[in-house]
């Protein structure tokens, strides 16, 4: 047998390889480079106050303070969206930084979570998010985003967690454990 026509029916197929595999090569690389990360910044919300007898009491003068510190300490992030919970004090801890970046905070049911990610996953692609939680949702908002399971936060103790979500479009996501404002006890 002639190898001569066999070779040549092997030469497009070969080619029509190369051509595939350059193309997911270039659509993998232009989609790790040309597409911003969505950034989720997470917190629970600040120290509460003493509750009026609602069952929805307001920050206590440390809380405004802790809130007043994570409007500074993502100044120069971009933040372009911000959730809170129905409840003030979730609102009362994203106010400062909603306010610089002008961002009118967006209000969700505490309890769903599934919507929150939902929301964040469909509607701020590409975006710096914010995320005032509380110490039951906060960390199960880390896992559904990104798979990573962070440690429960103490109820009554624990008001300085803030936890960096990176989703890029391609890849893995990344979490970053930080903490913000004065130390808890």
């Amino acid at each position: 047998m002639d190898p001569k026509p066999f070779a040549k029916l092997l030469r497009p197929w070969i080619w029509c390889c190369l051509a595939l595999v350059c193309g997911f090569w270039f659509c993998w690389w232009g989609c790790k480079w040309s597409s911003p990360p969505t950034i989720v910044w997470i917190v629970r919300h600040a120290e509460k106050g003493a509750d009026p007898g609602t069952g929805d009491p307001p920050l206590a003068a440390n809380g405004v303070i802790r809130a007043a510190e994570l409007a500074r300490m993502l100044e120069h992030c971009g933040v372009q969206a911000v959730y809170a919970t129905q409840f003030q004090r979730t609102q009362q801890t994203v106010a400062p930084t909603a306010s610089q970046a002008g961002v009118t905070p967006t209000l969700v049911q505490a309890n769903d979570v599934a919507s929150l990610v939902a929301s964040i996953r469909s509607n701020d692609r590409g975006k710096v998010v914010l995320v005032a939680a509380h110490s039951n949702t906060a960390p199960q908002i880390v896992d559904e985003l990104s798979g990573v399971v962070v440690p429960a936060i103490d109820d009554a103790t624990e008001f300085d967690n803030l936890y960096e979500v990176v989703l890029p479009r391609c890849g893995k996501p990344r979490v970053q454990h930080l903490k913000y404002g004065a130390p808890s006890p």
